[in-house]
C-alpha cells in the first residue's frame, strides 16, 4: 500500500530539513506547518496499518454471526488515531499555504480552524500574489473537494457526540441500545405513528402505545442503531481513509514542492 506521493513528500522534507539559517520572514512560518504535517504522516500510517491488522486478526478466528457484535476496541482506537490525525493533516496542509501569503498568528486568528476556512480566505485575496494563491488554491482544492464525509462525521462524532463505534461486518438494528430522544416536531411524531402501527395492527393498542409513549406529558420514541448514525461500517471507513491518505499526500507532496521553488526557500540555504 505504498503511495508514491509519499515518498517523494518524505524525501523533500527530510533535506528540507537541513537548515543553515532560519530567516527573519514571515513567510517561513510555513515551514512550521510544512513539518508538522511531515511528522503527522508517520502517526497516519503507523495507526493505519495496526488498525488493518486488527482487522485482519479478528476475522482470522471470527465469522459474520458469531458474535452478536463485531466491533473490536483496538481496531476502534487505531480508527479513532487514524481519521483525528489525516483531518488534522489537510487542516494544518491549508494553513501552511495561508502563513506563506498571511501574516497568520495560530494563537491570535481563532477564527481560522480548518480547510474550508482557509480556502475561503485564500480566495479573497488580492495583490500581487495572486498568481502564488491561485496556484495554492489549485493544490488545496482536492484536498478539501475530496474530503469524505464519513470521516467528518466519524470526527465529529468522536469529539463532540456519543463515542463511535466501527463495526466489521456491517452495521445491523440489534448492533447498539436504543437511545430515547424527545419528539419535537410533526414529522417525528409522524415516525413515532408509523413504528408504531408497524408494531401492532389493533388500532386500540396502537392508542394505547401512543400514550405510553409520554413522560411527563411529552411524547418520546427509541433511536435504534441506524438512526442515530455512531456505528460506522469498518469497509466503508476502511475504503475512505485509503483513498484520503493518497489525496493528503500528494497535496502535501506538491505544496513541497511549491515552497521549494520560492523565497526564503529557494536557494542553498535549505535545500542541500
Amino acid at each position: 500500500m505504498e503511495i508514491p506521493a509519499l515518498s517523494r513528500f518524505d524525501s523533500k522534507m527530510r533535506r528540507m530539513r537541513r537548515l543553515r539559517g532560519i530567516p527573519f520572514d514571515p513567510r517561513f512560518n510555513a515551514f512550521h506547518w510544512i513539518s508538522d504535517c511531515w511528522f503527522l504522516t508517520y502517526q497516519i500510517e503507523h495507526s493505519y496499518h495496526k488498525m488493518r491488522e486488527a482487522a485482519k486478526r479478528y476475522r482470522e478466528t471470527n465469522r459474520p454471526g458469531d458474535n452478536p457484535s463485531a466491533s473490536i476496541p483496538e481496531l476502534s482506537y487505531y480508527a479513532d488515531n487514524t481519521v483525528v490525525r489525516l483531518l488534522s493533516f489537510s487542516d494544518k496542509l491549508a494553513l501552511c499555504m495561508l502563513s506563506y501569503f498571511e501574516d497568520f498568528d495560530p494563537n491570535g486568528d481563532t477564527a481560522l480552524c480548518g480547510i474550508s476556512d482557509v480556502v475561503r480566505v485564500l480566495e479573497a485575496s488580492t495583490g500581487r500574489a495572486r498568481l502564488g494563491i491561485n496556484q495554492a488554491l489549485a493544490i488545496l482544492g482536492p484536498v478539501l473537494k475530496r474530503r469524505p464525509r464519513v470521516l467528518k462525521r466519524y470526527r465529529h462524532y468522536k469529539i463532540h457526540r456519543r463515542e463511535p463505534r466501527i463495526e466489521l461486518f456491517g452495521i445491523q438494528a440489534h448492533h447498539d441500545v436504543p437511545y430515547l430522544v424527545r419528539v419535537r416536531s410533526d414529522r417525528d411524531m409522524n415516525m413515532l405513528r408509523s413504528e408504531i402501527k408497524a408494531q401492532y395492527t389493533d388500532p386500540a393498542m396502537q392508542r394505547l402505545m401512543l400514550e405510553r409513549s409520554k413522560v411527563l406529558g411529552i411524547h418520546y420514541r427509541n433511536v435504534d442503531a441506524n438512526e442515530n448514525r455512531r456505528l460506522f461500517s469498518y469497509q466503508r471507513i476502511d475504503k475512505a481513509i485509503k483513498e484520503y491518505r493518497r489525496v493528503c499526500y500528494e497535496g502535501a507532496d506538491k505544496s513541497a514542492t511549491f515552497l521549494k521553488r520560492r523565497k526564503p526557500f529557494r536557494g542553498k540555504m535549505l535545500w542541500v
